[in-house]
């Protein structure tokens, strides 16, 4: 095993590059001075930290003025104990929290009778007297009892300080709010500005600039959100951090079930349907899993799996105007052959446009109707740990994320067959290894790969047609006026088929090295990305009847367009050239 674990970290060193590396960020350290009852330094004392949860146990000795630093915990309560002949011996009971540094400071007596203290966080914002971040933790309570409708564990990250906006913020037009990091904006910045760190590896999809593999909720052990002031070791970021770590196994057996159901029959109608007089969309959301984790051989060898299952049936009510047949009957025969061959659909009217040209259709499919977008989702999660020796500590993780999100999910239309939905199949490994060379060095070595797989359904039979604009964004009293064919991904560009694989193996080492009253930290990264991800841009072709509505009308009664693109092999050759 020795053997083994040296060779390893021979392997990760050997290829790394200088960078700014994720040093350890999954993990926290406890720190301090060990003083007399006179406050004179003790040198040469024992200190010792052990998990309460695994046993896992590691010492170092004090230095010439009683510093001492331990790197590299885990998060969890440790009890913190010094010993040094000629005193009694000191307990603590300390709480460790992910990327967080607790200074300790035990006080050693001269009589018989042990000190015992506690240093135990309750969660929420901390006092950092360490450095100048920013930060605050969210921990397994928080997450337990505040409210989340998506049992999302990133909905949480509003709870901190120096968070905007999100996705409610972004349907406004806020430039600085989207869907992308963890949907929140950071420290004023963008939200694409945003790192996403899982058990310390990065956790992007670098396409998107989103989250790129999601988690059960009851896998989360907690999570720190940096605002400011973050230093090197969290890598690339602009606007902050969200540092996740997963849970581990313990000595103690444990484990639960949960279910919760969403009904439609429990929510009100939207407030454009009622202004509209549509009726109320239904659906039925049922989120249920369990999680178990305990020991495989005591104080050594530990597991935790998790697994999660989202089941979405949803039928949305949306509203679009479509012509009418007796206004298509005027139009010019090459418009009626268009629609006679890809929107030859037959619609029940709740009213007609100011004009009488189009008719405004209530229809049903399977969207968003508040309980999320019909799906079939299951998220897997599964880790060991592994108390190799006193100085050796491991851990292997694997997730699989597998979504189904069905036809209209992504896109929907009165013309059924050009609705649009998705499929993603997202699983990533890491593997952690943590060694103490001395008790003055410590190293910390990782090695993950993960693949995100995202692509949209396509139809190439039915709806690879070009799609047909009145005008760019035509709408009768704010209601869309809508034509056959694809308006997903980028409006008027076509885009399907889109999607494809995300690889990305990442490489790190770091290496803690106290000397005197300093620590020192060094570390490397190489991190190889491969982004497969194809976008089919015009590949349905654009074509727009008119500039406005009014202009679209006229251009629909004699058949002329005023665009068309779509995307050619010019094999070499500019078009229409002629040899």
């Amino acid at each position: 095993m020795k053997a083994a674990v040296k060779t390893l970290l021979l392997l990760l060193m050997s290829v790394l590059m200088i960078a700014p590396v994720r040093a350890q960020v999954e993990t926290g350290s406890i720190s301090g001075a060990v003083r007399d009852t006179s406050g004179a330094a003790v040198a040469a004392a024992t200190v010792t930290v052990r998990n309460l949860a695994t046993s896992a146990e590691r010492s170092v000795a004090t230095g010439d003025n009683g510093q001492y630093n331990m790197t590299g915990l885990q998060p969890g309560v440790y009890e913190l104990t010094v010993t040094s002949t000629g005193f009694a011996k000191f307990t603590s009971r300390v709480e460790v929290t992910v990327g967080a540094t607790v200074k300790v400071d035990p006080q050693l007596s001269v009589s018989n009778q042990t000190t015992t203290i506690e240093v135990v966080a309750a969660g929420g914002v901390e006092v950092n007297t360490q450095n100048q971040e920013l930060s605050q933790i969210v921990n397994t309570q928080q997450m337990e009892q505040l409210p989340s409708l998506t049992r999302n564990p990133y909905d949480f990250v509003e709870i901190a300080g120096n968070v905007s906006g999100g996705d409610r913020t972004a349907a406004m037009g806020d430039q600085n709010t989207t869907n992308r990091g963890v949907g929140f904006a950071l420290n004023g910045q963008r939200t694409s500005g945003t790192e996403v760190l899982l058990d310390g590896v990065e956790n992007v999809d670098l396409f998107g600039a989103g989250v790129g593999e999601q988690v059960p909720l009851d896998a989360v052990q907690e999570f720190r959100v940096i605002t400011n002031d973050f230093d090197a070791q969290y890598g690339r970021a602009s606007g902050g951090v969200v540092n996740v770590s997963t849970k581990s196994g313990t000595n103690s057996l444990h484990g639960g079930l949960w279910e919760f159901n969403r009904l439609s029959a429990y929510t009100a109608n939207t407030f454009a349907n009622a202004v509209a007089g549509a009726p109320k969309g239904t659906y039925t959301r049922n989120q249920f899993g369990y999680d178990v984790g305990g020991p495989i051989i005591k104080d050594k060898l530990f597991f935790f799996q998790s697994t999660e299952w989202l089941r979405v049936r949803s039928n949305g009510v949306n509203q679009a105007f479509v012509p009418t047949p007796q206004f298509l009957a005027k139009t010019a025969p090459n418009v009626q052959a268009y629609f006679n061959a890809f929107g030859a659909n037959k619609f029940n009217f709740a009213g007609l446009s100011p004009d009488g040209n189009f008719g405004l259709v209530n229809y049903s499919a399977p969207s968003d109707a508040g309980g999320g977008v019909p799906q079939n989702t299951h998220r897997i999660i599964g880790r060991l740990d592994f108390n190799a020796t006193g100085k050796t500590q491991m851990f292997f993780r694997y997730a699989l994320e597998n979504i189904v999100d069905f036809n209209g999910a992504d896109f929907v239309t009165p013309y059924s067959q050009y609705d649009v939905g998705d499929s993603q199949f997202n699983n990533s490994g890491l593997f952690s290894v943590n060694h103490s060379f001395t008790p003055a060095l410590f190293s910390n070595s990782k090695i993950s790969f993960s693949r995100i797989n995202f692509v949209n359904t396509y139809n190439r039979a039915e709806q690879n047609v070009p799609e047909l604009l009145l005008s760019n964004g035509a709408t009768e009293n704010g209601i869309p006026v809508l034509f056959p064919g694809l308006f997903a991904q980028f409006a008027g560009a076509g885009g399907l088929p889109f999607g494809g694989p995300q690889n990305v193996l990442q490489l790190t080492e770091d290496l803690s090295w106290t000397k005197g009253k300093h620590t020192w930290r060094f570390g490397g990264a190489y991190n190889y990305q491969q982004i497969n991800r194809a976008f089919g841009a015009y590949a349905q072709g654009l074509e727009q009847l008119g500039r406005t509505p009014a202009g679209g009308v006229a251009n629909m009664l004699t058949g002329d367009l005023v665009l068309f693109q779509a995307a050619i092999n010019p094999q070499g050759k500019f078009p229409c050239h002629t040899p």
